[in-house]
C-alpha cells in the first residue's frame, strides 16, 4: 500500500513536527435545569494522560465553569500557538459538556451560561491554513439532541466566505452518542464516564490503530453495557450507548505512527 496516497503523515519522529491535543470540560452550570458532570475534570485528565502516551502535545482548560465568551477565547488564544512556525501532524480536540440539537445551526454544545453550535465555535481552528490537509479529531462526549429532532451538521453559515475550504474536509466526529439522541455524560466523581474509559483504554491496547478500528471497537465495548440513569422524578433507566464516527477524512488515520511507537513506546 502506498503510504503517502493511503494514510495521513501523523509521523513526528523524524523531524521536530508536533501532534497537538485540545482539553476542555464543563462541568457547572449557571442554568439550574443542567446538571452539573461529577466527571468532569477526571474525565479530561484521563484523555490527557492517555494522549500524551500518543506523543501529542496537549493543552488543557482547567476551569470547568466557563461562560461561550470563555470558550471562543480559549479558542482563538489556542489558535495563535499555530503561528510557532513547527508543522502540526495532527489536532485532536476533546470536548465534554451537556449538549443539543439546533432545528437549524445542528450540534450544540453548552457553556456555563448558554449554548452555541458545536462547529462554529471550532471554525477558527478549521480554516487555519496551517491545518489545511491536517488530519483533526474531534472528540465530543455530549447529548445532541432528542429523537424528535434532527437536521445533518456541517453545513455552512451564511457568513462563510465562499472561498473558504469546507470546515469539515479532513476532520472526523467522533462523538459519544448519534445526531438526535442523548448520551450519558455524567458521572460520579473519581470515575470516568463509560465513553471516555472505553476511548483511552482502546487506544492505549493499539496506539497505532486506524481511527475507524478505534471507533469499532470503542463501540462493541459499550454496547454491552446498560447504564443506569435516574431521571429527575427518580426514575431509573437502563441506558444504552452508540458512539457515533462522522467522517471528512481524506485518508486514513493513526494517532501515534508505528515509528513514533518503535521510537517512544
Amino acid at each position: 500500500m502506498d503510504e503517502e496516497k493511503y494514510w495521513y503523515d501523523t509521523d513526528t519522529s523524524q523531524d521536530e513536527s508536533i501532534k497537538r491535543l485540545l482539553a476542555i470540560s464543563i462541568g457547572d452550570f449557571q442554568n439550574e435545569w443542567l446538571q452539573s458532570l461529577p466527571s468532569a475534570v477526571i474525565d479530561r485528565e484521563r484523555v490527557v494522560r492517555t494522549f500524551s502516551k500518543l506523543n501529542f502535545r496537549p493543552t488543557q482548560e482547567r476551569l470547568s465553569m466557563l461562560t461561550k465568551a470563555d470558550g471562543r477565547k480559549l479558542i482563538l488564544k489556542f489558535r495563535e500557538k499555530f503561528k510557532d512556525g513547527i508543522e502540526t501532524k495532527c489536532l485532536v480536540i476533546y470536548l465534554k459538556s451537556h449538549g443539543g440539537l439546533h432545528p437549524h445551526k445542528g450540534t450544540m454544545i453548552y457553556f456555563s451560561d448558554e449554548a452555541m453550535p458545536l462547529w462554529d465555535l471550532l471554525e477558527p481552528l478549521l480554516q487555519l491554513p496551517q491545518l489545511q490537509g491536517v488530519p483533526k479529531m474531534v472528540i465530543y462526549e455530549a447529548c445532541r439532541g432528542e429523537n424528535a429532532q434532527y437536521i445533518t451538521a456541517g453545513v455552512a453559515t451564511p457568513t462563510t466566505p465562499v472561498a473558504y475550504v469546507h470546515r469539515r474536509i479532513d476532520t472526523i466526529l467522533f462523538a459519544a452518542s448519534p445526531e438526535a439522541e442523548m448520551a450519558v455524560a455524567g458521572y460520579e466523581n473519581e470515575v470516568c464516564s463509560p465513553f471516555t474509559d472505553a476511548l483511552c483504554k482502546t487506544l492505549l491496547e493499539n496506539k497505532s490503530q486506524d481511527v475507524f478500528d478505534l471507533g469499532i471497537k470503542v463501540t462493541n465495548d459499550l454496547r454491552k453495557a446498560n447504564l443506569p440513569v435516574r431521571e429527575a422524578d427518580g426514575t431509573i433507566h437502563a441506558w444504552a450507548l452508540a458512539p457515533v464516527m462522522e467522517s471528512c477524512l481524506t485518508k486514513h488515520l493513526r494517532l501515534m505512527h508505528p515509528n513514533e511507537e518503535a521510537k517512544y513506546g
